[in-house]
């Protein structure tokens, strides 16, 4: 386990460590899916050890879902400008029978537009199983 401590003002509303603090979460939520990314790869090397494989590295994508969405897009532009710069490394330690350290990366997109998206999605999915999007907030017991 790993603890942080950010140590400022004890104070409950406009302090110092108030402000730190929502930019420490808002840094944390941008980097969510890639830190979900690491023990996944961490699984995939642990398989290959154990079946006797060479791991060689592996690429993380944060809002990896968004690419599909993306057909039209041409890679190396805009979104997926930052996987496309990842795979092209990957592909050269491929050719070059290398092992590359795991690389994460996220897609160029502003989070809030990404979930904006995504709740877009869910809604839809949602009414093309006979559902209502309001449903997607309750809880059931």
């Amino acid at each position: 386990m790993r603890i942080a401590l950010i140590n400022e003002s004890p104070k409950a509303k406009q302090s110092t460590s108030a402000s730190i603090l929502t930019d420490l979460k808002i840094a944390l939520s941008e980097n969510a899916e890639i830190i979900q990314a690491e023990p996944a790869l961490k699984v995939l090397e642990n398989w290959c050890v154990k079946a006797g494989f060479l791991w060689s590295g592996g690429i993380g994508i944060g809002g990896g879902g968004a690419l599909a969405q993306m057909p039209h897009v041409k890679n190396g532009h805009g979104p997926k400008a930052p996987v496309a710069k990842a795979l092209r490394a990957l592909a050269d330690s491929i050719l070059q029978n290398e092992a590359q350290k795991n690389h994460y990366v996220s897609i160029a997109f502003p989070r809030f537009l990404y979930k904006l998206a995504a709740q877009m999605g869910w809604r839809q999915m949602v009414k093309q199983n006979g559902g209502r999007a309001r449903d997607l907030g309750k809880r059931w017991e």
